[in-house]
C-alpha cells in the first residue's frame, strides 16, 4: 500500500512538473492581451531551405522544410526569450514563406511579452 501511494504522489508530482515546465514559456499565434501581458519587443526570425540538398541530392518537401524551421523557432524562442531573458512567451507568431526552384523562404515574426 505504501509503495502505490508513493508511486502515485511521484507520478503527480512528475506530470505538474511537465506541466509548469511546459506553461513557462508560450508561443500564442494571437495578439497580445493587453490587460494581462506587458509588451516588451518584436523580432522575426528566417531561414532558407533547399529544395534538393547538396550533400545527397535528396527532396525536401515543403512539409518537411516548414516543420523544420518551425520545431528550430520554438527552440530557439525557448532558449532565447524564456530561459535566458526571463520573458513568459511570445505572441502574434506568424510564419510566412516564399518558394522558388531551389528553395523555400521561410519568414516568422512575433513579440515578446511578459505577464502583469
Amino acid at each position: 500500500m505504501k509503495r502505490t501511494v508513493l508511486k502515485i504522489m511521484s507520478l503527480v508530482a512528475f506530470t505538474l512538473g511537465t506541466q509548469s515546465v511546459a506553461s513557462e514559456c508560450k508561443i500564442i499565434t494571437s495578439p497580445l492581451d493587453m490587460p494581462t501581458m506587458t509588451f516588451v519587443y518584436s523580432n522575426w526570425y528566417a531561414q532558407s531551405t533547399p529544395t534538393i540538398t547538396a550533400s545527397d541530392y535528396q527532396y525536401t518537401s515543403f512539409v518537411d522544410a516548414y516543420k523544420e524551421f518551425d520545431e528550430k523557432l520554438r527552440n530557439h524562442i525557448k532558449e532565447t526569450v524564456c530561459k535566458k531573458n526571463h520573458f513568459d512567451g511570445v505572441a502574434n507568431y506568424k510564419i510566412q514563406w516564399q518558394q522558388t526552384e531551389k528553395v523555400y523562404d521561410f519568414t516568422a515574426t512575433y513579440d515578446v511579452f511578459s505577464d502583469k
